[in-house]
């Protein structure tokens, strides 16, 4: 059950008594309505969140989240999502149904494998991935998401370093063959 009333102009206040959480949708001086739910101690994230079809920012950060509903994917409208430093080791399906998003930061989590249902996202301008162990075919994806004029952010130490600039010169090659 979710029980909603304004306070003032800008806060609405949700409040899910199934979970005992208290959900404040802020907005911000254009009406952007913004989810800040960072370091709350959640294990999952509440269904009650999947109908705020209008959240353009939600902020799940620094919790405990192990995995993330398939409903993530009904907030279409969505531009940031913050996921960063909880313990999460996969994205469902659903994250590709973003398509408004612009902002994903994944850093410091368990992410393998995270890349092929976000490759579609057009609108993404950065991916943060930095402190996940990342492997060689998460890379490849990696520089496909980055030829999109996507800013990265990720954690480029030593060999790493040296497979990115591989594939980058192989995925170049690779397109010089096919059009000569």
């Amino acid at each position: 059950m979710i029980c909603c009333c304004f306070v003032g102009s800008s806060v609405l206040k949700a409040k899910i008594s199934a979970a005992r959480l208290r959900l404040e949708i802020q907005k911000d001086k254009k009406g952007k309505q913004i989810l800040n739910l960072a370091r709350t101690g959640l294990f999952r994230l509440p269904d009650a969140v999947s109908e705020l079809n209008e959240l353009k920012v939600l902020d799940l950060s620094f919790n405990k989240l192990r995995e993330l509903s398939e409903s993530i994917g009904d907030l279409v409208n969505l531009s940031q999502l913050f996921l960063n430093g909880n313990r999460l080791s996969s994205l469902p399906a659903s994250i590709k149904r973003l398509k408004k998003l612009q902002e994903l930061d994944l850093s410091n989590n368990k992410l393998k494998g995270i890349f092929k249902d976000i490759v579609d996202l057009k609108h993404l301008k950065r991916l943060c991935v930095e402190g996940n162990p990342l492997k060689f075919e998460d890379m490849r994806s990696l520089i496909e998401l980055t030829n999109k004029n996507l800013s990265l952010l990720m954690d480029i130490t030593g060999e790493t370093l040296l497979i990115q600039l591989t594939l980058r010169i192989d995925v170049t090659m690779l397109r010089v063959s096919l059009k000569e």
